[in-house]
């Protein structure tokens, strides 16, 4: 087993277990970009938040019940998909708007945007949530402690499951990709875009070249003898994870809870079409 040395990552960024996001300023002057520290105390914030809502869940039927260690888990019903769904789109969008090259875009420009990013930014913490779990290949997990299973009646959800799984939460569980490592995907995600019709935003390339030299350094400080080949099968899910939100879409399209008839007028809103 490697043992992991976070000591000198920790001292460059020695704020980053903070949980209270650091304030930007809302004026007319430019904002300061956020920085890793900020963008993962805010990323604990928003999983804090998850907890809640998974504390205030409810069982109403004993048989959809899963034990793993002293935690139950439930299968996932269409409201629980509503809401994880919710909680995505509303927490990519604060997240976004931390950046003012994002907040400065046209109300249109935004949604194209963020039709692709909430879904990339909420599989990224399913990923996470999945991988932390358990490392089974039969269920992946929701924010709120609910569950989608490969035994899906659903043979298109299941199969949806199945890709998810395969391409996501065994590469998290494989690679070991922690919390900090899910602030920089979301960021290279937001900026590193594949939708045709993205608009362009600005300063991309150099926040885009900044937080690729954050997950460079931190894969190396994290495992020293191959930090750089990790980096480079991190790199590659970032390409599983847009896959992901095309398949997700492709979704929509299909008969069962993903589709989009299923979803009120605000999802709808923010899909892209």
């Amino acid at each position: 087993m490697i043992l992991f040395n976070f000591s000198g990552f920790k001292k460059r960024w020695p704020d980053i277990g903070v949980e209270k996001p650091q304030e930007l300023p809302d004026s007319d002057a430019t904002a300061p970009k956020p920085e890793l520290q900020d963008l993962h105390s805010i990323q604990n914030s928003q999983w804090a938040l998850h907890s809640r809502y998974a504390l205030n869940r409810t069982f109403s039927d004993p048989v959809e019940r899963f034990k793993i260690g002293e935690n139950l888990y439930r299968r996932a019903d269409q409201s629980d998909i509503n809401l994880c769904l919710h909680i995505g789109f509303r927490n990519a969008n604060n997240w976004a708007n931390l950046f003012e090259s994002f907040k400065s875009l046209k109300i249109r420009d935004k949604k194209l945007v963020i039709g692709e990013f909430g879904i990339a930014f909420l599989l990224v913490d399913q990923a996470y949530k999945s991988a932390s779990i358990s490392n089974d290949k039969v269920f992946w997990f929701m924010p709120n402690d609910t569950f989608l299973c490969t035994d899906s009646n659903e043979r298109n959800q299941s199969e949806f499951v199945k890709d998810l799984i395969q391409n996501l939460k065994i590469p998290f569980s494989n690679l070991q990709i922690d919390d900090v490592e899910c602030v920089i995907l979301k960021v290279l995600l937001l900026f590193s875009p594949s939708f045709p019709r993205h608009p362009k935003i600005q300063e991309s390339s150099g926040i885009v070249q900044k937080f690729m030299t954050h997950l460079m350094s931190y894969s190396v400080e994290k495992c020293p003898e191959n930090g750089e080949v990790r980096f480079g099968e991190i790199i590659l899910v970032l390409g599983s994870i847009r896959c992901a939100v095309k398949s997700f879409y492709n979704q929509t399209r299909k008969t069962g809870n993903f589709e989009i008839h299923n979803f009120d007028n605000f999802l709808r809103n923010c899909f892209l079409t």
